[in-house]
């Protein structure tokens, strides 16, 4: 069960901000001023609940609440928080002869936006804790438009700085960080259709295992399971937008990975988009991916190495989500200016091709949000 003493914070924030918003649109301002839009002002505020649960005995509920406030078109912020409830029994759970636990991971962000004629800037900070690990993560982003905003320039760059900790062991501290990098290009080919192309790269130190999962050898023996120290990611993005009439919009995702510990993987995400009727969207989507596996993951370790896994999910696999979601957006519906309402539901299935404990994992994901705009 979530506490829900623990989402009074992002409740207060949302409505503090939500709050703030109205009172400044309330005010009498210049008349000229309000006739180009300077001093108006846009809040938004949302609130979204996901289900996530396995055929491995595993339960995710995460919670989320966030707000947004723009003063004219220049000056936005934002902040939010959010709670993760994790319940799991799983087999890796049994195996390592831990009992089923329940965990809460409670996140706090910020973040603020600036707008200047083509040019935009982001910032943003998030805070995480729990029971056993804690995180800064700090990001940056900006983009220009050019070519009468057909083309889009855009880089951003991110900083996660960790504590990891083990639950009933004072002495276990241990650190782990991770810097990413950007860049992506958007064209506008005609009316209906948009592309874009986009690079990421991240490098991961510090401790990269699980404090929790043991590595079992030949004739019984367990030990820790250990990783490099180090993990170089890169990935290429490519993304398709395209209308088919009034109604349609079709979109297609194309995701090229590898990294230095020797996993390639490809990703794949088509959706379909159509407009039921007034007011209701359907979507519809699926991503397929696939993956080899690390060069030091094995199904078993006859003796110990220096770097050994017992993380299913760097070996061999397949994964694949499919499902749909509705959406409801209103006009002007009382003091508001819009209500959008959502339904999601996805269900999904795992494959692992090398894997002593389990063959394969499959489940589903509900999420419903709400966010009105003032």
């Amino acid at each position: 069960m979530i506490d829900a003493r623990r989402l009074w914070p992002a409740a207060a924030l949302a409505l503090a901000f939500c709050a703030t918003a109205v009172a400044a649109a309330a005010e009498p301002g210049d008349g000229a001023t309000d006739a180009e839009g300077a001093g108006s002002v846009d809040a938004r505020a949302n609130a979204r609940v996901s289900v996530y649960q396995d055929d491995d005995a595993t339960t995710v509920v995460t919670s989320a609440v966030r707000a947004r406030a723009a003063f004219g078109d220049s000056v936005a912020l934002r902040a939010g928080a959010l709670v993760d409830v994790v319940s799991s029994a799983s087999v890796d759970v049994v195996a390592a002869a831990t009992r089923a636990f329940t965990e809460q991971r409670d996140e706090f962000q910020a973040g603020a936006d600036l707008r200047g004629g083509d040019l935009a800037l982001s910032a943003d900070y998030a805070r995480s804790d729990e029971n056993d690990y804690g995180s800064h993560r700090l990001s940056i982003g900006g983009s220009m438009d050019l070519a009468k905003r057909s083309t889009t320039l855009s880089a951003g760059a991110g900083l996660v700085l960790s504590n990891v900790g083990r639950a009933g062991d004072d002495a276990f501290d241990e650190t782990a960080d991770s810097r990413t990098l950007t860049v992506a290009i958007a064209q506008v080919l005609d009316a209906s259709t948009v592309v874009s192309f986009g690079y990421a790269g991240q490098i991961d130190g510090g401790l990269l295992s699980s404090p929790y999962r043991y590595v079992r050898l030949a004739g019984g023996t367990t030990v820790p399971e250990s990783h490099p120290k180090s993990r170089f990611r890169h990935a290429l993005v490519v993304r398709a937008r395209r209308a088919a009439g009034q109604r349609v919009a079709v979109g297609l995702d194309e995701r090229l990975y590898l990294d230095s510990w020797g996993v390639e993987a490809s990703t794949t995400n088509a959706v379909l988009a159509v407009e039921l009727w007034r007011d209701f969207d359907l979507e519809v989507r699926n991503r397929f991916h696939v993956q080899s596996g690390a060069s030091f993951y094995r199904r078993a370790y006859q003796e110990r190495l220096a770097w050994m896994t017992a993380d299913r999910e760097l070996g061999p696999l397949v994964d694949d989500f499919i499902g749909p979601a509705i959406v409801w957006q209103s006009g002007r519906l009382g003091p508001f200016d819009s209500i959008r309402l959502d339904l999601r539901a996805d269900a999904f299935y795992y494959r692992f091709f090398d894997s002593d404990r389990i063959e394969s994992r499959a489940g589903t994901m509900l999420a419903a949000g709400l966010e009105a705009t003032l």
